[in-house]
């Protein structure tokens, strides 16, 4: 080869590398591009550079550029590892973040939100639900740094006080959305402040903060004109002069809660509703559940002043008769959501009324209402859009009821038929028939149902996820295997009291259900170890099983579990008098998220068990011990003194 030869092979390789590494740096810049389109497009773009860097040096490169121009980032499926550490790592690759989501990172503290607010200037929209150790110091720094916010969810940081709201208020001026839900410290000096310096509010939820008075509300209604959103849940002591202030004051609500479920309320009356009916003609969404005064008046303005009211809550307004019903069904056409559980006054005239008037029905809760066969039937012709409906305790429902429902209601995916007693296996068969779209079905005390039924409900509702079998006394091991073989979804059973229930049935459900969470056992006195053992194998995602009064069960089984069952939240050993420290020693060190454990009358359980929950537990949440002998009340106080919030019993 001569020399000119070789100069012209040296220059052709020289151009070729040229043209690579041009080629290279153009698929560089155009593969942070594409990974970023990509990586959002798929929904969390932090979960997947991160997970996917380690595929080859070219990506982690790319990926770690892209993160740089990351505008989203959602930490949630890592919230029970994410601590300080990881969010100053985050902040300072992600720094032109504008959406964040730490929702559940309870492990992070005031110095994450002050790298965050000093590292992400731009971020407009935050979420730090339950992040339980922040204080207002964060708050303070966020609305110091990142003065651009419209969005803040704080819902369950329960040490927020008002000082976190006035700076707020001084600084975010852009807030559009704020939830304070759980903030009990919160009271009407911080909501005034917020009226005052947050004018572009329109969604606000002070659910639980049970400090605020009217005088908060009248400076909301005074001050934040744009409200379309308020959530007043739980604020016991508002009164009428409250939400007349509100009905005056933001005439573009659409969604107002003034449920009182918890207390109960007899300070708001008949006066709020109307004032509401005649100011805020927008509504598309109240709830009034629990208030114990309301009328039927309060319901007919209703209907005549908000025709676009789509849900509605009236649970336990127990002074309401049918003129209330027939009101809502003649003026509000709209309705698709409507509670009327425990409107004990009710009849099958206000349930036809419904059936005729609001044909767009597609959820209705009849809990408790005396209601007959009539009713129902009528449902079923009128309402044929529904696709979940709450017949429990209607106990003089019988099998003809059912049969309309399944004829006439296609789209059903959730019907609970809890306490119908009269209800036999004609009604089952039925629904398993008509209603191929189930995934929901409480069948609670309903005890003439037999295998037959639940043979049926296997064959013909593939999609179960959630059955309640509790108290069907009459079921056997085929019963279990029929589901066990038809419906591969299951994700909840409740088969407590199901007595005739041995090792096989178990057995089978682990075998067939892999994806069960929930499965509650109690009083299924011929499980033994052999049936635990299968489940701990096979349903490795249990997150809650009932032993109670399975008096066969003992370590072996809650050791295998513990083992398997690495997600376990709940577990209840009442009566199983066999367990020992040993079960539940193992349960502390293999089950690290468990929250609930009933082990009452285990009287071989000793202080040893009680620490190891304590060491081993950190969420612990509720430990009931009742009858346990040989624990201890020093156990019990240090137990009390490491876990703050436990439910001790």
């Amino acid at each position: 080869m001569t020399k000119d030869s070789i100069a012209a092979s040296r220059d052709a390789r020289g151009a070729r590398a040229l043209r690579r590494a041009t080629v290279h740096d153009r698929l560089t810049t155009l593969q942070v591009e594409l990974l970023v389109f990509i990586a959002e497009t798929l929904g969390n773009p932090l979960a997947l550079l991160v997970s996917k860097a380690h595929l080859s040096k070219a990506f982690r490169g790319a990926a770690c550029a892209a993160q740089s121009t990351l505008k989203h980032a959602d930490l949630r499926e890592w919230s029970r590892t994410v601590n300080d550490a990881a969010v100053h790592a985050m902040v300072s690759k992600c720094t032109q973040l504008s959406t964040l989501n730490l929702s559940g990172c309870d492990k992070i503290t005031d110095a994450a939100v002050v790298v965050i607010a000093s590292g992400c200037k731009q971020l407009t929209s935050l979420h730090m639900a339950y992040c339980d150790n922040l204080t207002d110091a964060a708050v303070v720094a966020l609305a110091s740094g990142c003065k651009q916010l419209t969005t803040l969810d704080l819902h369950g940081c329960y040490e927020i006080t008002d000082a976190a709201l006035d700076a707020l208020a001084s600084e975010c001026k852009q807030l559009a959305s704020l939830n304070l839900s759980g903030c009990r410290n919160i009271t009407d000096a911080a909501v005034a402040a917020l009226a005052s310096g947050c004018k572009q509010l329109t969604t606000l939820n002070l659910r639980g903060c049970d400090k605020i008075l009217d005088a908060a509300v009248v400076a909301l209604a005074a001050g934040c004109k744009q409200l379309t959103t308020l959530d007043l849940d739980e604020c016991d002591e508002l009164t009428d002069a409250a939400v007349a202030a509100l009905a005056s004051g933001c005439k573009q609500l659409t969604t107002l809660d003034l449920r009182r479920e918890l207390r109960g309320c007899d300070k708001l009356t008949d006066a709020a509703v109307v004032a509401l009916a005649s100011g805020c003609k927008q509504l598309t969404t109240l709830h009034l559940d629990v208030c114990h005064e309301i009328t039927d008046a309060a319901v007919a303005a209703l209907a005549s002043g908000c025709r676009q009211l789509a849900t509605l809550g009236l649970r336990d307004c127990n002074k309401l008769t049918d003129a209330a019903v027939v009101a809502l069904a003649s003026g509000c056409k709209q309705l698709t959501t409507l509670d009327l559980a425990y409107c004990d006054n009710l009849t099958d005239a206000a349930v036809a009324a419904l059936a005729s008037g609001c044909k767009q029905l597609a959820s209705l809760d009849l809990r408790g209402c005396k209601i007959t066969d009539a009713a129902v039937v009528a449902l079923a012709s009128g309402c044929k859009h529904l696709t979940a409906l709450d017949l429990s305790g209607c106990d003089k429902l019988t099998d003809a009821a059912v049969a309309a429902l399944a004829s006439g209601c296609k789209q059903l995916t959730s019907l609970s038929l809890r306490d119908c007693d009269k209800l036999t296996d004609t009604a089952v068969i039925a629904l398993a028939s008509g209603c191929k779209q189930l995934t929901t079905l409480d069948l609670f005390q309903c005890d003439e149902i037999t295998n037959a039924a639940v043979a049926a409900l296997a064959s013909g509702c593939k999609q179960l996820m959630t059955l309640d079998l509790q108290g069907c006394y009459k079921l056997t091991d085929a019963a279990v295997g029929s589901l066990a073989s038809g419906c591969k979804q299951l994700t909840t059973l409740d088969l407590a009291y199901c007595y005739n229930i041995t090792d096989a049935a178990v057995a089978a459900l682990a075998s067939g259900c892999k994806q069960l969470t929930s499965l509650n056992l109690n009083r299924c006195n011929k499980i033994t170890d052999a049936a635990v053992g299968s489940l701990a194998s096979g349903c490795k995602q249990l997150t809650s099983l009932g032993l109670g009064h399975c008096s066969k069960i003992t370590d072996a089984a809650v050791v295998a579990l513990a083992s398997e069952c690495k997600q376990l939240a709940t577990l209840n050993l009442y009566l199983c008098c066999k367990i020992t420290d040993a079960a539940v020693i193992a349960l502390a060190s293999g089950c690290k998220q468990l929250t609930t454990l009933f082990v009452p009358y285990c009287d071989n359980l000793t202080d040893a068990a009680v620490a190891a929950l304590a060491s081993g537990c950190k969420q612990l949440t509720t430990l009931i011990l009742q009858g346990c002998k040989q624990i201890t009340d020093v156990a019990k106080v240090a137990l009390t003194r490491s876990h703050p919030f436990l439910r001790l019993g």
